[in-house]
């Protein structure tokens, strides 16, 4: 019986650090999820990385596996070819920090190194949403926005390797200031951070302090998900927001559609379990900010492999390969 090759996969999000163990067929055989400590000093983050794989690599020696290689998605602005990431807004002292060399002195194993919605977008072209079509927008809406742009099946890195930031799409000029620099980012609208943002900013006290009575919390500890069964329970104020935010994430799409011409976006992250509140507004706002013939032809579609998508994808980079 030949030996099983895993691939050692790691997804570090703004929030949680994620390590996955995936087969060649493309299934996650176990995951790990750790706090990701985004405070953290880059050098401390790397050293709890390593540690991460390190553990999952024990693993494939227990179940008398071989290891194909390390994929690492990490957010920000990433240049695979360098294996350096030269900013990132969840991890603001991350200047220029060299990745692959340190990981490619700490390992045994192959390393590779990508952002981590570009291994989202490959994970969801290989065995999700994104299986049989050729281009899409890969857009995924949880701490930040992160996006991939695949073409012919592949991701396109752009120039420079930092292709795909589009939550950093400028929605309003004189918008709320944004980490990465600029203001009124698309982040700051549709990701977790920015619909709380939008719920601080609301013309509707009223309802606000309703919902944060509702659950006995104050704003700084109200989450995204307090206010998605809210929404479930038919709460007004929290309909509102996410009808706001389905409007502000239509005119992003809009705005992609117009620039690439590509008809298929695949939405996942965490934001979207609100899919049934924000997608219909989105949906308006995008055929009234493209041509007519261009909307009829756009098709939304919702993620499919959920918080495995980037273990998935990182791990696609080897086995599609070979």
């Amino acid at each position: 019986m030949a030996e099983a090759s895993y691939v050692i996969s790691v997804d570090l999000g703004g929030t949680n650090l994620r390590v996955g163990l995936v087969r060649e067929n493309g299934v996650v055989e176990s995951r790990e999820r750790f706090p990701s400590e985004s405070r953290s000093e880059g050098a401390v983050i790397l050293e709890r990385v390593a540690q991460a794989v390190k553990a999952a690599a024990a693993k494939v020696e227990a179940l008398n596996g071989t290891i194909a290689g390390v994929a690492l998605g990490f957010p920000g602005i990433v240049d695979p070819g360098k294996g350096v990431v030269y900013q990132s807004p969840h991890f603001p002292d991350w200047k220029d920090l060299e990745i692959l060399p340190y990981f490619k002195n700490e390992l045994p194993w192959p390393v590779i190194l990508d952002n981590d919605a570009n291994f989202v977008a490959l994970g969801e072209g290989w065995m999700g949403a994104g299986r049989g079509l050729k281009n899409f927008v890969m857009m995924t809406l949880g701490t930040g926005v992160g996006g991939g742009i695949v073409i012919d099946g592949r991701v396109w890195h752009g120039d420079g390797g930092f292709a795909g930031e589009v939550g950093h799409i400028c929605i309003e000029t004189e918008g709320p200031q944004c980490a990465c620099g600029s203001r009124g980012c698309l982040e700051m609208y549709v990701s977790a951070t920015g619909i709380l943002r939008l719920v601080e900013a609301s013309d509707h006290p009223e309802g606000r302090d309703a919902l944060l009575e509702k659950f006995g919390r104050p704003l700084a500890r109200l989450t995204v998900e307090d206010l998605y069964k809210a929404a479930m329970d038919g709460d007004i104020f929290s309909n509102v927001i996410f009808k706001k935010m389905g409007y502000y994430l239509g005119i992003g799409i809009a705005s992609l559609t117009n620039a690439f011409g590509i008809e298929n976006f695949i939405l996942g992250g965490g934001v979207s379990q609100a899919w049934d509140f924000f997608i219909e507004p989105a949906k308006k706002e995008l055929s009234e900010r493209t041509y007519r013939e261009t909307a009829r032809r756009v098709r939304v579609h919702r993620a499919q492999l959920d918080d495995d998508a980037g273990l998935v994808g990182g791990a696609s980079h080897y086995f599609k390969k070979n």
